[in-house]
């Protein structure tokens, strides 16, 4: 009895020794909340460590110890909360710092872009936008002060409509502008679709007239641009009538040379491979075509030596005549000038009568007619003259022959000879020579 109550009982048997109670020093495992999870992350755990160190001698003492670890940990929630609080509002402030970061290299970006822009280049935009309301017009038809791609104008653009501090920016720029300079570049914007409508109803007899195209500004002024003038619309029929784009024009048959002038030009992103190979081609064409036309001078020839007929653009005093697309120029006199007509000066050719002629300098050159039957150009103004594909540079001559292709800027006529007098002028020129020998 007394061993099984030792067996029972040990606990009497250990106070009445005397002896101190063996405890463990390890913390008590309890269940733990997410909040409690998230905030004990960023404790440190020197704190749940020392408090776990501490050890008591008795039941009385772990019991108290539990206590106030208890309290302990009510206290480590409550700074914890503080430090989660602090955490967020540094992350936020972070978020905001980087945000703001980023927003200034944006603008940082935005205005280094700008500064290729100049203002003179906004305002041409903007009105060409407006008039066309198409990029790829845009990039084709104005001329800015630094040459942009399609993509670039495409950026700028939709920056300018969606980037509020870059557009304030660039409205200050454009306002700052003189009052002359603004109304230049508005008189430069490109025509719109309803513009060239509108022109091209005006028929070719009566176009050469300003009062035609002031009528014009009056009946439709709500249609055109404010700043355009009577010589605005005039410049720009003239160039719809060289196109072959009035409604009174029929449609005309183009010759090799025009389609082989008039290639469309590869896109921005080519190919070095395809365009060496377009070129390859190009000169092919060329040379054939080349050889073509000598075999249909060679035929032309002959059928006029056999029939004996000549042409009936020739009179008694007509030498050559110059045979434009628009026009036909008369040569009745051994030198001619040709050129652009001013008010200051005058020429014999005014080239200004066939279309655009404002790269032609007033006086381009003479064509003289020499005492062995030769007709020879020389070329005095600044741009080259090309006959036959030849270029003819500035204080150059060249001779030019029966049905030679003579090309000035973007004008090209045919020289045309008349054989019969010319060749009469030769006879009689050496006759004198003898007859003063």
């Amino acid at each position: 009895m007394a061993a099984s109550r030792m067996v029972m009982d040990p606990q009497p048997s250990a106070s009445s020794s005397g002896q101190p109670r063996r405890s463990s020093s390890r913390s008590i495992k309890r269940r733990r909340f997410d909040d409690e999870l998230v905030e004990s992350s960023l404790q440190r755990p020197s704190r749940l460590s020392a408090s776990s160190r501490q050890s008591s001698s008795s039941r009385t003492e772990s019991e108290s110890q539990e206590l106030q670890e208890g309290g302990s940990a009510t206290k480590s929630a409550k700074k914890g909360l503080i430090s989660v609080a602090d955490y967020y509002r540094r992350r936020s402030t972070k978020v905001h710092r980087r945000k703001s970061t980023s927003k200034k290299g944006t603008l940082g970006a935005s205005l280094k872009d700008l500064s290729r822009w100049k203002p003179t280049d906004d305002l041409l935009l903007i009105n060409a936008v407006l008039q066309t309301n198409d990029l790829q017009a845009v990039h084709l038809g104005v001329k800015f002060s630094c040459k942009f791609t399609l993509r670039e104008i495409t950026d700028h653009w939709y920056s300018l409509l969606y980037d509020a501090p870059l557009s304030q920016i660039a409205l200050q720029r454009i306002r700052s502008l003189p009052t002359e300079m603004v109304e230049r570049i508005n008189s430069q914007a490109l025509f719109s679709t309803q513009e060239e409508q509108i022109l091209s109803q005006v028929p070719v007899e009566e176009g050469g007239d300003l009062e035609t195209f002031e009528k014009l500004l009056q009946e439709h002024g709500a249609e055109f641009h404010q700043n355009r003038t009577a010589v605005s619309l005039h410049n720009h029929w003239r160039l719809m009538r060289q196109a072959n784009l009035l409604a009174s024009q029929s449609p005309e048959m183009h010759s090799f040379y025009d389609i082989d002038v008039g290639t469309e030009p590869l896109p921005d992103p080519f190919d070095e491979a395809t365009e060496r190979e377009m070129h390859r081609q190009i000169r092919r064409r060329r040379a054939a075509i080349n050889t073509l036309e000598a075999q249909v001078k060679v035929l032309q020839v002959a059928v006029e030596s056999v029939t004996g007929i000549n042409s009936p653009e020739f009179d008694a005093q007509t030498l050559a005549v110059l045979h434009g697309r628009l026009v036909r120029y008369l040569v009745r006199s051994k030198e001619v000038t040709f050129g652009r007509s001013t008010n200051a000066s005058q020429v014999d050719i005014d080239l200004s009568l066939e279309g655009p002629a404002w790269k032609v300098s007033r006086k381009q050159g003479t064509i003289k007619l020499r005492s062995n039957g030769d007709f020879i150009v020389c070329n005095e103004g600044k741009r080259p003259i090309y006959i036959d594909g030849k270029p003819v540079l500035q204080g150059s001559k060249a001779k030019i022959r029966n049905q030679s292709i003579f090309e000035v800027s973007h004008l090209q006529f045919i020289f045309l000879v008349n054989l019969d007098l010319v060749a009469a002028v030769e006879e009689e020129t050496a006759k004198n020579t003898l007859a003063s020998a």
